[in-house]
């Protein structure tokens, strides 16, 4: 049986930042679990876990962006950068299913952002992990949006 890490879809990114995207899936998907399956009193705390790192992973994907600015001169790629900041900042004032909702989409609006800037010019290695971290974590926030959209722990 063949390695899927060394020989399918994953094999052209670098082992050090393919094993930091998996972890940095770690706490979205321990979050969502935590809110269908864990213990009512684990639930506030996920809700709370999973938002707040949501906000920072967010942030952290326009650093990337900014700093690719600050090599390119690009405005295109200063304004970019700080889209997913705003974006976070915006959804902290939503009630928690809806923020997470935002979240999502934004994921999905930067993930799409990067293949395309990355499968361009750039290591295209990082257009495949985006694609990828973009395709887990996506889901993990959209089922966790539902499962406070149906709890006592939506605000």
């Amino acid at each position: 049986m063949k390695n899927p890490i060394t020989s399918g879809p994953l094999a052209s990114i670098p082992l050090a930042p393919l094993v930091l995207g998996i972890a940095g899936v770690l706490p979205f998907a321990l979050a969502t679990i935590a809110l269908w399956v864990g213990p009512s009193g684990w639930q506030s705390t996920a809700a709370t876990a999973i938002t707040a790192y949501g906000f920072v992973i967010l942030a952290f994907l326009g650093g990337v962006h900014w700093g690719r600015a600050l090599s390119s001169g690009s405005k295109v790629q200063f304004v970019w950068s700080v889209l997913p900041s705003l974006a976070a900042f915006f959804a902290a004032f939503l009630t928690r299913p809806s923020a997470l909702a935002v979240l999502a989409v934004a994921f999905v609006a930067a993930g799409v952002y990067d293949i395309i800037a990355f499968g361009r010019a750039g290591p295209r290695w990082y257009a495949t992990l985006r694609l990828w971290l973009t395709i887990f974590v996506t889901p993990l926030l959209a089922l966790s949006a539902i499962a406070l959209a149906g709890s006592s722990n939506s605000m």
